[in-house]
């Protein structure tokens, strides 16, 4: 069954410019009071402590505080992070925080984790930003250390980044061997092969064909250590905007996610540096291609066919993130117009 979750607009997208805190706040529960009403499998939370890629004054909620608010707003729907960065905190603490929250939610938790990719806002909080190399190996001391405390009754660990002498953590997690673990990433030297020895699910953005691109490098990675490449989940991350038509869809872009590798590229500098890559936008035309390539726009029939392209390259679950954009229609259609047609197991076509 394809299973999709929609990633609560916490701020980091500069969505809520102008909007105050407890207004921006309101927003996210009822985003995730919405997604659960309509049939939505999972709610997952983003984790930034800056609005991307330039910082901006704007309310950006922290990750696991908004995890923990969620889960107590909701009753059926997972939660998880999409995801949170394994530099910002100590990986035993997360993993009591999680602990906490899977019995507080009722086992409902996913543990969404990523290497980390903003570098203003190491900078700002004063958090060291490593080359690509030790991120990924940050990460995966953080994923051994939480499952360590996840399992045993005490946990040691020395590692290059982290360190536990014989840490205990209780209660354990309600789910049994604990939250599943997504892990995000496409990098294919580093994080690839992390995702391939560590992670349960594995999240992937981009349009369809570098998503079937990179899934093959993760088949590899996981051929490599003799892992079977089916024994992983396979999810894909990226923005929906849906209306009526693609025309209706084309008048309520905003510009908003133009270019997701010029993005990202922009959030790796300084902030100088990210001034420089944003600067100079595209035409229009081109821009509303670029992003309609690397994501979900239209009317639910265009949607629909666009994540059978997805399936067809191996997608089994969507992440959907909202972008700039803070009206929900996009939520109701998706709940109304394409869940209802996602029941079965068969192809995403139309009904008919």
């Amino acid at each position: 069954m394809t299973e999709i979750a929609l990633n609560l607009q916490t701020g980091s997208m500069t969505e809520y410019v102008g909007w105050s805190g407890r207004d921006a706040w309101a927003h996210v529960i009822e985003s995730a009071e919405l997604a659960e009403s309509l049939g939505f499998d999972e709610v997952t939370i983003s984790d930034h402590l800056l609005t991307t890629p330039l910082v901006v004054d704007a309310p950006v909620f922290e990750c696991w505080t908004t995890v923990a608010a969620v889960a107590t707003r909701t009753s059926r729907i997972r939660i998880g992070q999409l995801v949170q960065c394994a530099s910002f905190r100590s990986p035993a603490v997360v993993a009591k925080a999680a602990a906490t929250v899977d019995i507080l939610s009722g086992g409902r938790l996913r543990f969404g984790i990523g290497a980390g990719w903003f570098a203003p806002e190491h900078e700002a909080f004063d958090i060291p930003f490593l080359t690509p190399r030790e991120r990924a190996t940050r990460m995966a001391e953080a994923v051994r250390v939480v499952r360590g405390l996840w399992s045993e009754d005490t946990t040691s660990f020395d590692g290059d980044f982290f360190r536990a002498r014989d840490a205990r953590s209780d209660p354990k997690p309600l789910q049994p061997s604990g939250p599943p673990i997504m892990i995000a990433g496409t990098g294919p030297r580093y994080t690839l092969p992390v995702v391939a020895e560590l992670a349960d699910i594995a999240n992937i953005t981009g349009s369809p064909e570098q998503f079937r691109d990179h899934n093959a490098l993760l088949d590899e990675a996981c051929e490599a250590i003799g892992r079977e490449p089916a024994g992983l989940t396979r999810t894909w991350g990226g923005v929906a905007l849906i209306r009526e038509d693609m025309e209706t869809a084309r008048d309520a872009w905003s510009g908003d996610a133009r270019d997701y590798d010029r993005l990202m590229r922009a959030g790796r500098g300084s902030p100088d540096a990210a001034e420089g890559e944003l600067s100079g936008n595209r035409a229009e035309d081109e821009a509303f291609a670029d992003f309609c390539d690397k994501g979900l726009v239209g009317g639910p029939d265009d949607v629909l066919a666009r994540m059978q392209r997805y399936v067809d390259c191996g997608v089994e679950g969507f992440h959907i993130t909202l972008g700039q954009n803070t009206s929900l229609e996009t939520v109701r259609r998706l709940g109304e117009d394409v869940l209802p047609r996602l029941a079965s197991r068969g192809p995403l076509t139309s009904a008919s």
